[in-house]
C-alpha cells in the first residue's frame, strides 16, 4: 500500500512506478493533479524526458529532471569505481547522462569518479544578503528585504560576492567540459565532497506557443558513490519554471502564463515518502521577470527558495534528504515533448557553494554545443564557484542573445 500524507513540507504525486524497477502503483489522491494507476516509460535514446502514461481519461503529467535520473537506473556501483551500462551507469559522470556507454573507472568520455561513503561537511552560513536583496543595498540576486531577508551575510559588502571583489563580465567563456546535445551544462564534485548550495538568477523567457511542456530549471543530484545515497536513492531538486502540465502539486497544467515550484522528483526510490513528484506551492510568473533561485542545505532539509524579484511573489519547499550528499549540479533545458522555448534562457548570477574545497569543480564536465557558460570565479578557499551568465539554447532555436 502507499502511503499518502501531506505534510507542510512534504506533499507528492502518485504512487509512480517503473515497470523495469519493480515499483508498484497506485491511484493518485487529491494532490496528484489527476493522476491515476500512472507508470513512468523508459527514456527515449534522444534523451527526451519521458510523460507519464495512465489510465483511461488520466491526465497526463510530464515529469521534470528525468533525462539527468538515467545513470542510476542502468548502473552498478563496483568496488571503488562506478560502472555505467547502455544508456548510462549508476552515475557515470559523462556516459551516464548523455547515454554513452562506460566501464570501470571512467564512465563514457568522463572524468573517474572515486567511490565513498561517509564524510562530513562543515555547516555553513546561507548567502543571504540582507537589506533590499543582492550583494549590496540595491536590488539583485538575493531575495529581498521581508520577502526573503532571512539570514543576512554581514560578510558580503558592495561591489562583492561569496567568490570575492566582482570585476567586470568575464570576457571569456569556459572552455571545459564535454560538448554533446543541446541546453545543459553540468557542474560535478568528487565524493565524498558534495555540493551545499545552488544559487542564481534566472530570466523568466518569451511565452512559447500553446501546447506542450518546457522545463527550465536548476538543480542538484546524487551520485551512487556519494554519501548515503541510499536508502532515497537518485533523485533530483530542482526548483522548476514550467510551460504546460507537470506532475508538480498545485499546477494547474494550463498554458496561461509561465510558473515555478520547487520540486523533488525520483522515479528509484521504493519509500513513498521519496518516490514520485513532490512540491511545494506554485506562483505565477510574467516574462522578463528575475527569478531568484536558492537550493540549500539547512540540515537535514534541503530548503527550495524561490522569489520573483520583480513582483516579489515567493515560495519555498523543504524536504528531508536524511544526509543524502548532493554532487552533481545542473542548469537544463528540459523537453519532453516538441514544445521549445523561443529564445535563450540566462542565467546570472550563479554561485555554487561545496563542503571541501575543490576548484576543478567549478569547470563544468558537460555543456551543451551552442550553451554558454562564463569561466568561473573561484574563492580563496576553493570551496566556491562565481559563474557570471550562462545561456542555455535549445536545439533548433535561434540565439537570441550575444556571448561575451
Amino acid at each position: 500500500m502507499c502511503d499518502r500524507s501531506v505534510g507542510l513540507f512534504h506533499r507528492w504525486v502518485g504512487c509512480l512506478s517503473v515497470a523495469s524497477l519493480g515499483l508498484a502503483a497506485c491511484s493518485a489522491d487529491s494532490t496528484s493533479n489527476g493522476l491515476s494507476a500512472a507508470t513512468q516509460s523508459t527514456p527515449s535514446a534522444g534523451g527526451a524526458a519521458p510523460a507519464l502514461s495512465g489510465t483511461a481519461g488520466a491526465v497526463a503529467a510530464p515529469m521534470p529532471g528525468m533525462t539527468v535520473m538515467r545513470p542510476a537506473v542502468a548502473g552498478t556501483n563496483a568496488g571503488s569505481t562506478v560502472v555505467g551500462t547502455g544508456a548510462g551507469g549508476a552515475g557515470g559522470v559523462a556516459g551516464g547522462a548523455d547515454g554513452a556507454a562506460g566501464v570501470g573507472a571512467n564512465a563514457g568520455l568522463g572524468a573517474p569518479l572515486v567511490a565513498g561513503v561517509g564524510g562530513t561537511s562543515a555547516a555553513v552560513t546561507q548567502p543571504m544578503a540582507a537589506g533590499g536583496g543582492g550583494t549590496s543595498a540595491g536590488a539583485g540576486s538575493s531575495a529581498a528585504a521581508g520577502a526573503g531577508g532571512a539570514g543576512g551575510r554581514a560578510d558580503i559588502r558592495a561591489g562583492e560576492d561569496e567568490c570575492g571583489p566582482i570585476a567586470p563580465m568575464t570576457l571569456a567563456g569556459t572552455m571545459a567540459g564535454r560538448v554533446r546535445d543541446s541546453g545543459k551544462i553540468e557542474y560535478d564534485v568528487t565524493p565524498p565532497n558534495e555540493w551545499l548550495s545552488q544559487r542564481t538568477v534566472m530570466r523568466v523567457p518569451e511565452q512559447p506557443p500553446p501546447g506542450g511542456t518546457v522545463f527550465l530549471w536548476p538543480g542538484l543530484q546524487p551520485l551512487p558513490s556519494g554519501k548515503n545515497f541510499q536508502p532515497i536513492g537518485n533523485g533530483v531538486l530542482q526548483p522548476v519554471l514550467t510551460w504546460g502540465p507537470s506532475c508538480a502539486p498545485d499546477s494547474s497544467g494550463g498554458h496561461k502564463t509561465w510558473w515555478i515550484s520547487g520540486l523533488y522528483v525520483n522515479v528509484t526510490s521504493r519509500d513513498s515518502n521519496y518516490r514520485g513528484c513532490h512540491g511545494g506551492p506554485v506562483i505565477e510568473v510574467e516574462p522578463d521577470h528575475l527569478l531568484d533561485l536558492h537550493i540549500y542545505l539547512d540540515a537535514p532539509d534541503w530548503v527550495q527558495r524561490v522569489v520573483d524579484l520583480d513582483s516579489m511573489k515567493t515560495t519555498e519547499y523543504a524536504h528531508d534528504m536524511k544526509g543524502q550528499a548532493q554532487a552533481r549540479a545542473f542548469f537544463i533545458i528540459e523537453l519532453p515533448g516538441n514544445a521549445k522555448p523561443t529564445e535563450d534562457v540566462i542565467f546570472t548570477k550563479s554561485v555554487l557553494t561545496m563542503a571541501a574545497s575543490e576548484p576543478s569543480a567549478c569547470e563544468p564536465i558537460a555543456r551543451g554545443m551552442r550553451d554558454f557558460a562564463s569561466k568561473a570565479r573561484v574563492s580563496a578557499d576553493g570551496k566556491t564557484c562565481c559563474i557570471d551568465r550562462i545561456a542555455l539554447r535549445a536545439a533548433g532555436v535561434d540565439a537570441t542573445t550575444m556571448d561575451p
